[in-house]
């Protein structure tokens, strides 16, 4: 791929990207934003195809994230998860194969191609693009979802996830913080970040809907350039793990959020 492609490509996705946020800032409801959301992520992902971009949901998601996330599974003992904003299910099929014996569900607004499994059941929102009544869970995901959603409706999306929550059950956020944009802003996905947040912003309004404890989780790798992921390989056993964390890439947790929330 020649580098004019990249920068045709790039240049199409801002001048749609600033269109996006111009036009959902005057928009009155929640079920406006949400189909907005819907034909613009659509136009997004067709001229990825135009131009033969690889999309970062195309590629299988990086150890360390599979790793994080089975770890968390084993721990805390948690059988039913869903994956929110599951795309066509990629994250669920690498953790049936890290932690066995569960259920797994996913939701996103485009799934017509995504087909259950013995494992996996895929689920459509209910006429208000929430998760349908009669599920609940005992940990929800929800990565790289946050910050596609609109700030006048986050709280209603955080009041959902704990809505389907089991008692004790967790929710697991990750995503950009409110600081990547200042280092990444010339990324094709950022023209269609429309809520990031620094850690304590995200605490306020996941305590406000009724968690009992929120806290942050700092092995994050998913924001470390490449040359870097090797020398942080996850191995949750290991002391000198936590001590490279602080000299290896703390700077990068600046730069994104893990959260862990419990009902």
């Amino acid at each position: 791929m020649t580098d004019n492609i990249k920068s045709d490509f790039l240049h199409e996705i801002i001048a749609l990207g600033k269109e996006y946020k111009e036009v959902i800032s005057n928009t009155s409801t929640r079920k406006e934003r949400i189909a907005l959301a819907m034909r613009y992520h659509s136009s997004y992902i067709q001229k990825a195809k135009d131009y033969n971009i690889r999309l970062p949901r195309e590629n299988e998601f990086k150890s360390s994230f599979i790793n994080c996330v089975s770890y968390m599974l084993k721990k805390y003992d948690k059988r039913i998860i869903l994956d929110y904003g599951c795309d066509d299910g990629q994250l669920l099929r690498q953790l049936t194969k890290k932690a066995k014996n569960r259920e797994y569900f996913g939701i996103d607004f485009d799934i017509y191609h995504a087909k259950n499994t013995e494992d996996i059941t895929f689920l459509k929102y209910n006429e208000e693009y929430l998760i349908p009544n009669g599920y609940k869970f005992d940990f929800i995901i929800s990565h790289d979802v946050v910050e596609h959603i609109d700030p006048r409706d986050t709280e209603a999306h955080l009041a959902d996830i704990y809505e389907h929550l089991e008692t004790n059950g967790i929710y697991f956020l990750n995503q950009p913080s409110k600081y990547c944009s200042l280092f990444w802003q010339n990324l094709a996905i950022d023209q269609f970040h429309l809520g990031l947040y620094s850690y304590e912003e995200l605490e306020a309004l996941l305590k406000k809907v009724g968690f009992s404890k929120v806290k942050r989780v700092l092995f994050n790798v998913d924001y470390v350039p490449s040359f870097i992921n090797p020398l942080v390989d996850i191995d949750y056993g290991s002391s000198l793990l936590r001590f490279k964390n602080k000299f290896v890439y703390g700077f990068f947790n600046f730069l994104s959020l893990r959260i862990i929330a419990i009902k």
